[in-house]
């Protein structure tokens, strides 16, 4: 979360509210969506307070004593995994394109 403020509100450590600024739903899904997938996630969900501020507060509950920094952590982990397999697919398409391109024009 480059550029951005965490606020953080720790329940326990199983049960935690992060307020993160300068982000938007883009990121809130992401990260709701990538921290359900975790078995060890008993709850995740965000919402937006206002439609005229940029943050977002992501509530994280955890079963068992899995810690809920851990899945943030993991959650922002697979989506950076995800964001850089995304990118290499997208390169290698457009140097593909770029050889398929230039053996027509020969």
């Amino acid at each position: 979360i480059l550029g951005s403020a965490v606020a953080f509100s720790e329940d326990t450590s199983t049960q935690c509210t992060y307020v993160v600024g300068n982000e938007d739903h883009t990121l809130g899904n992401c990260l709701r969506y990538t921290i359900m997938k975790d078995p060890r996630t008993d709850f995740c969900g965000y919402s937006i307070p206002h439609p005229s501020e940029r943050k977002i507060h992501l509530r994280v509950q955890s079963k068992d004593k899995t810690q809920c920094n851990e899945l943030l952590r993991t959650g922002l982990e697979t989506i950076k995994t995800i964001g850089n397999h995304m990118l290499k697919t997208f390169e290698e398409s457009v140097i593909e394109h770029r050889k398929a391109d230039a053996a027509m024009k020969e």
